[in-house]
């Protein structure tokens, strides 16, 4: 939390943002260990060294340590990766892509795209089993932290 706290001080202080992502949700998770080896989740037993270990980063408590810190920092999220990305324009990124490009490229962009923005494994599969794509959409969140205040006066506020 000190960092959050640091990061919160110097944008209440000197202006600017920050964007946090990790896995996580909006609420305490119990028990979030887990393993994640070539895009795919393990168990964490299996093969020990040889998998990422992760575990759900309680993004609540991070907020509250961050307006705690400074009374001129706003933090808005919680936000999954797929809402995230959304609000970007993925959806049309890959509609447009997809309208330049031959068969093999355009399953490695669904793959991807699935992979970015879906929750779980992906329906309609028709690869092998073991490259089925699993959708991290759900599972990674974002939170963005700015100033209350801006220093100058043609800055957008941000809203939710």
């Amino acid at each position: 939390m000190d960092l959050t706290q640091e990061i919160a001080k110097r944008i209440g202080s000197d202006g600017g943002g920050a964007l946090i992502i990790d896995y996580g949700k909006d609420g305490i998770i119990l028990d979030s260990l887990q393993a994640i080896r070539e895009h795919k989740f393990v168990n964490i037993l299996d093969n020990p060294g040889s998998a990422d270990l992760s575990a759900y980063v309680d993004f609540p408590s991070i907020k509250h340590s961050a307006e705690e810190a400074s009374e001129n920092v706003t933090v808005r999220g919680h936000m999954t990766q797929s809402r995230f990305l959304g609000s970007l324009g993925i959806n049309f990124r890959v509609d447009a892509l997809l309208q330049n490009c031959d068969d093999e490229q355009a399953e490695s962009l669904r793959s991807g795209y699935w992979r970015l923005v879906g929750d779980g494994e992906a329906p309609l599969w028709e690869g092998p089993d073991e490259q089925t794509p699993i959708g991290m959409g759900g599972k990674v969140s974002y939170n963005g932290y700015c100033q209350q205040k801006p220093r100058h006066s043609g800055s957008v506020p941000v809203t939710n």
